[in-house]
């Protein structure tokens, strides 16, 4: 018997289940403590290692050092970085999607820079699922 050439929803028990695709949206959040030295240094803060997955991200990024910071904003629909300052004792506020990485680097060289992190992500994928 060619299971295959029958129509889906087919009842036998000689058939295997078919797989079923569904897609699923998952959220996940995180506030995590951040810090790094000098300007030439890139720290990174979030990474999507697969650059596959559209992810929705939404954040703040708090400054609580006495220096300026640089944040980097990478986007897989982008080739060019968003690069923003951040005020010292400041925040700054964020909505991205494609998002793939976040990183800092300070503004003065040798000199120490700490902050926070609090990031909301969506995304979503395929699954093959047996019925």
């Amino acid at each position: 018997m060619n299971c295959y050439n029958k129509p889906l929803g087919w009842k036998e028990d000689k058939c295997p289940p078919r797989p079923k695709v569904e897609c699923k949206t998952v959220q996940f959040e995180n506030c995590a403590p951040f810090s790094g030295t000098g300007n030439q240094s890139v720290n990174t803060i979030f990474d999507v290692e697969s650059n596959n997955i559209p992810v929705i991200a939404a954040g703040t990024v708090e400054n609580f050092s006495s220096q300026a910071i640089n944040v980097r904003f990478e986007r897989s629909v982008s080739n060019q970085p968003i690069v923003l300052l951040v005020q010292p004792q400041s925040s700054l506020t964020f909505v991205y999607d494609h998002l793939t990485r976040i990183a800092t680097t300070g503004t003065a060289p040798e000199k120490t820079y700490h902050g926070s992190l609090k990031i909301q992500v969506n995304y979503s994928f395929e699954t093959k699922c047996e019925r």
